[in-house]
């Protein structure tokens, strides 16, 4: 016979009494999202436009304030995972 631990609980269902936990084997939320099929269940709390300076840029210097920012997509969900995108269009890259 297994033990509760040797058998992972594959679908998390919330818990009557505890929404954070699951009803079938008492572990968090977090504790079953790990897999990539999992992790597009979880549901996004923020997404955004995030744009980030180019590594070595030496804000003291001049020449080097107007280089190019790069544009990244960012998607937050709501066990704490963090995906984004870089975003390569020419075109849509602002200036420093």
């Amino acid at each position: 016979m297994l033990a509760a631990k040797d058998n992972p609980c594959r679908k998390f269902q919330a818990n009557i009494f505890n929404k954070t936990k699951c009803q079938n084997c008492f572990k968090p939320r977090e504790s079953h999202l790990l897999c990539d099929e999992d992790l597009n269940q979880a549901k996004p709390v923020y997404g955004g436009w995030l744009c980030l300076a180019p590594e070595g840029t030496d804000f003291e210097n001049p020449m080097q304030r107007s280089r190019k920012w790069q544009r990244r997509f960012f998607l937050l969900f709501e066990h704490g995972g963090l995906r984004y995108a870089l975003d390569e269009l020419p075109a849509s890259v602002p200036g420093g």
